[in-house]
């Protein structure tokens, strides 16, 4: 773990949304989809203040006694970002997020999960197949879509970011919008926090896992062109 105030550079646990009134950017951070990688290269822009920052950081949010003081969550969805600086201060802002597949996007999570002893779900889910683990996640109320983190609150077939990158496509998205924001297209991403498994998601379906997907996150698949 690394803890620089003077580099405004918070890694790994310590990594969120961000705000940059300077580059005028708002990263919305979706989890597994890269973004603690795109954090940590952004970082230095966010010009919010030490106690914001240290406020929002993953460990902080999960702490009971801390949330009332906490603005926004470790990851903040859009609308609570929009409604915390106000409508007209977010429309201001070049916004931005990354998704990727729900069908890979759901292996990523499950897998992350039963490798990191440090989750708060480790214990539920390290012993489950991932059949198991899909059926634990809608028993226990835990489908949330990629749409939900970038959609307006009532409707979560309108987005209110300005660009949607893909993981996919992360190199040439990723440069599309350090050219929005003015920054050098030629910095590099600082790739962590990935999950162990085959890159192949595909392997890891079958049909019952593929509907499940199907019906349950037909948001992303509809909002973001993916199928399996």
């Amino acid at each position: 773990m690394q803890f620089n105030i003077h580099g405004s550079y918070i890694q790994n646990i310590w990594c969120y949304m961000l705000i940059s009134k300077k580059n005028n950017f708002i990263f919305v951070h979706i989890k597994k989809t890269a973004g603690t990688s795109i954090t940590k290269s952004l970082s230095p822009y966010d010009d919010r203040s030490i106690y914001l920052k240290i406020l929002n950081t993953r460990i902080l949010t999960r702490i009971k006694y801390s949330r009332g003081m906490n603005p926004l969550p470790h990851h903040a969805p859009a609308y609570k970002i929009k409604e915390y600086i106000g409508s007209e201060e977010y429309e201001k802002y070049f916004s931005f997020a990354f998704v990727r597949n729900p069908f890979d996007w759901q292996i990523s999570n499950y897998f992350f999960i039963k490798q990191s002893r440090l989750h708060p779900r480790y214990n539920e889910v390290k012993k489950l197949s991932f059949n198991e683990y899909l059926d634990w996640t809608l028993t226990n109320n835990r489908i949330y879509s990629q749409s939900e983190f970038i959609s307006d609150k009532s409707d979560k077939t309108k987005i209110i970011v300005d660009y949607v990158g893909k993981l996919e496509n992360i190199d040439e998205d990723f440069d599309h919008i350090l050219k929005e924001i003015n920054l050098d297209p030629q910095m590099n991403l600082k790739f962590t926090n990935k999950s162990k498994r085959n890159k192949n998601y595909k392997q890891y379906y079958d049909e019952y896992s593929i509907e499940f997907i199907k019906e349950h996150y037909k948001t992303d698949l509809d909002n973001f062109s993916y199928n399996f």
